[in-house]
């Protein structure tokens, strides 16, 4: 049998129905074990997480081709050209990231 290593909280509801069941329940019941209580979707990635490929291809295309957008019209450009539909907010959440800073936020104040 493998080794099953369960987070605090499942560890937590299998002691108290290994509890339970070991002071007044049916043995059979005790035999599902540690498995049961680990969600089926553990150590698995959203399905609308974006490929490796995909950000990095973003990346490239932001430092070469589009390095003068902000990150509003550099996606309405990704979308339009490149064919590559991902919202704002991802865009700017990934080049964040990657200290790529919109140009916008580069200007110098204007004086008054």
């Amino acid at each position: 049998m493998r080794k099953v290593e369960l987070r605090m909280n499942e560890e937590k509801k299998y002691k108290v129905i290994k509890k339970l069941i070991e002071t007044n329940g049916n043995k059979k019941h005790a035999a599902i074990g540690k498995e049961f209580f680990i969600h089926g979707n553990r150590g698995r990635q959203p399905q609308h997480t974006l490929s490796l490929e995909l950000k990095q291809q973003i990346i490239k295309l932001y430092t070469s081709k589009y390095w003068d957008c902000n990150y509003r019209f550099f996606t309405e450009l990704l979308a339009k050209h490149e064919n590559i539909n991902i919202s704002e907010s991802a865009v700017r959440k990934l080049l964040i990231e990657e200290y790529l800073i919109s140009p916008k936020c580069q200007r110098k104040p204007k004086d008054v």
